[in-house]
């Protein structure tokens, strides 16, 4: 979409935004159409079309130049923070790829849903601060992040996701996705902040949220939608869907935990609650909670907001 900064000034959000058509019979006097592409609407010269807006997002990638050693299809591997980094490419196509040390940062440009990456890393390396980014309109087909991610490390993509893998998330990056992604599989997610479109299922083998006692705010998801949700450890960290949220798993206990939806929830399940909020606009399925139920609030016909707190 695009995003007002002053009365003067506008900025692209994440996502590709268009306007396909618009109509005006009468007489169109000052009309300005601001998009990140436009249909019909640029076939009408009494509109003022604007396309070439800056990205607000400062983490995509401005495409121009060549920010890195260029990577092609197969894989390269290169010293990084004391260990080696190797990021294997496949299904590159017309797209391009780069990848800088000094700056730790990977970007893709002109990728599709047919382009692949994968990064790992030598025997106990973790890659702190480490950056993947695309171009705007950039889609990628699936992205696997196979060393820990800490520090300030960020996965920013503009277009489509269709896969998503990583190790583990901690520190305070971020993971964005303006198109929508059919997947997201985390070993762990432990600090971070992931905001997406429309997630067709998340997974978190461990935990989520940290386990050290007295943590806040080190962690949140927010989607537009999001089917189904897996964790496989304890959630101490909230979640928020502006739409509907499919079925919640929860093996470990729910402590601290925040979930809403601006729609519904499927279903909720947790191993044990403390001090959880479940909250939902319109519906909630079936709850059940394995175990015991500690100052825990379950609340249809309310909505918490996209921060899923009251307040």
């Amino acid at each position: 979409g695009v995003v007002p900064t002053t009365s003067t000034a506008m900025m692209l959000a994440l996502g590709d935004a268009r306007v396909e058509s618009v109509t005006v019979a009468g007489a169109a006097t000052n009309v300005v159409v601001y998009s990140d592409t436009l249909g019909a609407v640029g076939n009408d010269g009494r509109f003022t079309r604007v396309t070439n807006l800056p990205i607000a997002s400062t983490l995509i990638d401005s495409g121009v130049g060549a920010p890195g050693s260029a990577l092609s299809d197969g894989s390269a591997s290169f010293a990084f923070q004391g260990g080696t980094v190797t990021i294997e490419v496949a299904g590159l196509g017309s797209g391009q790829a780069f990848f800088d040390p000094s700056t730790a940062r990977l970007v893709l440009r002109n990728t599709g849903a047919g382009t692949s990456v994968t990064v790992s890393g030598s025997p106990g390396l973790t890659l702190t601060n480490f950056t993947i980014t695309t171009s705007d309109d950039t889609s990628v087909g699936t992205i696997r992040v196979r060393a820990p991610l800490a520090g300030a490390s960020n996965i920013v993509v503009d277009g489509a996701l269709g896969v998503l893998e990583v190790a583990s998330m901690a520190g305070t990056g971020r993971i964005l996705v303006g198109g929508d992604t059919a997947s997201m599989t985390f070993g762990s997610f432990t600090g971070g902040f992931l905001q997406a479109r429309s997630v067709g299922s998340v997974r978190v083998d461990g935990d989520y949220g940290s386990p050290v006692a007295g943590t806040a705010n080190e962690a949140f998801m927010s989607f537009l939608s999001v089917g189904a949700m897996t964790f496989g450890g304890s959630v101490r960290a909230g979640v928020s869907s502006d739409r509907a949220m499919g079925a919640v798993t929860i093996a470990g206990a729910a402590d601290r935990a925040e979930f809403r939806a601006g729609e519904s929830v499927a279903s909720f399940t947790a191993g044990s609650s403390r001090q959880l909020v479940l909250a939902a606009r319109n519906s909630i399925g079936p709850v059940r909670v394995n175990g015991d139920a500690v100052d825990t609030i379950i609340s249809a016909g309310l909505d918490l907001g996209a921060d899923a707190f009251f307040g």
